[in-house]
């Protein structure tokens, strides 16, 4: 164990600490202000409806399609200074959403939509600039050997970071009423995210010249596309991302369906938080050692079932709370480790280092397409069947179980899809379970009861 720890100690990057504080920082900026239940909550009490709320969530994924149109000036202009550039700018963006409540009171709801919209697109652009500027750049900075470890540490600060937003966020919830928590929270979270862009600039900018490809950038994207395996493997991420899409509704079907009061609702995120952060070092530990396939298969088919518990919760009672937080945990533990497994497969074994910047860039645009396509139609099913109201035995059959059930049809076939896609080296997902059952639990069992054994008095 020392010698795996000095091993992963030497390939480390310097700036590893700076790189966290960034992602620590952002993780803040992300959950309080249009990354958790909280946005949702936020829209829902400025009037949109449930069809605006996902229409307005699509444009996040839905800017990622300009990432191959941008790519070359991208390079062109530097990926660190892109990435800084435009990921500092949506910051100040974000802050025009404290606008919102007074264009409601002096224009009306629909100047609200389209201002929100305008915004938010805004907003979505400069992320989308960045992060393609960011997936080929980290190509560079994070070293091959480390990488599922770096996504490790780097999901356990995030976490840890965002629980801490997410119960700041019900403080603030709870303790006060009307517009003006919403506010304080965005307010909060973009000082913080201007400090964490600033904490990037120690992270080396790299050089495309290294391993560069002899193509065109035009001719570079065309190979890219006619890839067979990455084509296999970019359908598995695009149906994998719709098969999420009601999780951002999840804090409405809490509050509407499950009667939880909207403090406890933000309460799911940190329970969320939590359960990706007692994980993460697992999960990319594992994914160093078993490869990102058999992980990405695992994860994504417990991220598919985990809704239908959602069903089952009795209304209004504190068993419904309970079970809830326990549910959100699971889906965190399960969706990062999804994360750290796929980003990992895709990068290390999908990706040619010479084409880094044309794979990522359709690899972004495509999760855009799916991304953008999801929470739009997610939200048009719960308009659409928002009368739907049957009860058969336990089971409550109205417009989020049938979401559930197109979802989870979508993620069995991402499942499928990604089971086709061939990995160099990687475990097969059942050898990875049973090696995880058979050799590495029962080691690790022994490893504790040994420390136990040892600082027993009585031994």
């Amino acid at each position: 164990m020392a010698q795996g720890a000095r091993w992963r100690t030497n390939h480390m990057p310097r700036y590893l600490g700076w790189y966290l504080l960034h992602h620590g920082l952002n993780a803040v900026f992300y959950m309080l202000s249009f990354g958790s239940s909280v946005f949702v909550l936020f829209l829902d009490d400025l009037g949109l409806g449930k069809d605006r709320i996902g229409l307005v969530l699509s444009l996040f994924p839905f800017c990622g399609l300009v990432a191959p149109f941008i790519s070359g000036a991208v390079t062109r202009f530097g990926l660190k200074r892109t990435y800084i550039t435009f990921y500092g700018i949506r910051k100040f963006v974000m802050l025009l959403m404290l606008l919102a409540p007074w264009v409601l009171d002096r224009y009306g709801a629909t100047v609200l939509f389209v201002y929100i919209t305008g915004v938010l697109l805004v907003f979505a652009l400069c992320r989308a600039t960045a992060e393609t500027a960011y997936y080929p750049w980290s190509r560079e900075f994070i070293p091959d050997a480390v990488r599922g470890w770096v996504g490790g540490q780097t999901n356990v600060v995030v976490s840890l970071t965002s629980a801490l937003a997410m119960l700041l966020a019900s403080v603030v919830l709870s303790s006060r009423s009307g517009y003006g928590r919403y506010q304080l929270l965005i307010g909060i979270a973009s000082f913080l995210g201007v400090i964490s862009v600033l904490a990037m600039l120690h992270v080396p900018a790299g050089s495309l010249s290294a391993g560069s490809s002899a193509r065109p950038y035009g001719q570079a994207l065309r190979h890219a596309l006619s890839d067979r395996r990455f084509r296999g493997f970019l359908l598995g991420v695009m149906l994998g991302i719709a098969g999420v899409a009601g999780y951002p509704f999840l804090p409405l079907l809490a509050r509407e369906r499950l009667l939880v009061p909207e403090a406890r609702v933000v309460l799911f995120d940190v329970a969320n938080t939590v359960g990706a952060l007692v994980s993460s070092l697992y999960w990319g530990w594992a994914a160093d050692r078993y490869g990102g396939k058999p992980l990405t298969l695992v994860t994504l088919g417990m991220v598919g079932f985990l809704p239908w518990i959602w069903l089952l919760l009795p209304p209004g009672t504190e068993i419904t709370f309970a079970g809830g937080l326990i549910l959100a945990f699971l889906y965190g533990v399960a969706s990062i480790g999804m994360g750290i497994a796929s980003y990992r497969w895709f990068l290390n074994d999908i990706v040619p280092m010479e084409e880094r910047t044309a794979y990522t860039s359709i690899w972004y645009a495509g999760s855009g397409l799916a991304g953008g396509l999801a929470p739009f139609a997610a939200g048009w099913i719960l308009r659409a069947f928002g009368a739907l109201s049957w009860q058969w035995g336990v089971v409550r059959i109205h417009a989020f179980t049938v979401l559930f059930a197109v979802t989870t049809a979508v993620t069995l076939a991402a499942v499928a899809c990604y089971h086709y896609v061939r990995a160099e080296g990687d475990y097969r997902a059942r050898d990875y379970m049973r090696a995880t059952v058979c050799e590495d639990l029962p080691r690790w069992l022994r490893a504790a009861w040994g420390s136990i054994s040892r600082r027993s008095p009585l031994h």
